[in-house]
């Protein structure tokens, strides 16, 4: 499984432990399937934190659930193509006013 080796609360290393092995790396906090920790990132209360290089702030490293965000990307599309399709129905109803004045 993959580990991250801590200095304190940050990580300074990512291994790869036999689960038979880990009692020999004290300093070894297992990194769940899905987060994407790594080096410089750090780890406190149980959880993976990262600082955004954007805005400075601190943002938990939370697992990307596959199925979910398929859902949330199948959602937006819908919701662009159905703005798209209003679009295309108010300019097609504008241009038949315009149209009918002639």
């Amino acid at each position: 499984m993959r580990h991250a080796l801590l200095d304190g609360n940050r990580i300074v290393n990512i291994v790869e432990i036999d689960p038979r092995n880990v009692s020999d790396f004290p300093n070894a906090v297992t990194i769940p399937d899905g987060v994407g920790a790594g080096i410089g990132d750090t780890y406190e209360d149980g959880r993976f934190w990262r600082i955004n290089p954007d805005t400075q702030a601190k943002e938990e490293l939370i697992a990307i659930d596959p199925i979910s965000d398929l859902g949330r990307v199948a959602y937006d599309s819908a919701a662009d193509c159905t703005s798209a399709l209003l679009e295309i129905s108010r300019l097609a109803q504008a241009q038949t006013d315009f149209l009918l004045q002639k």
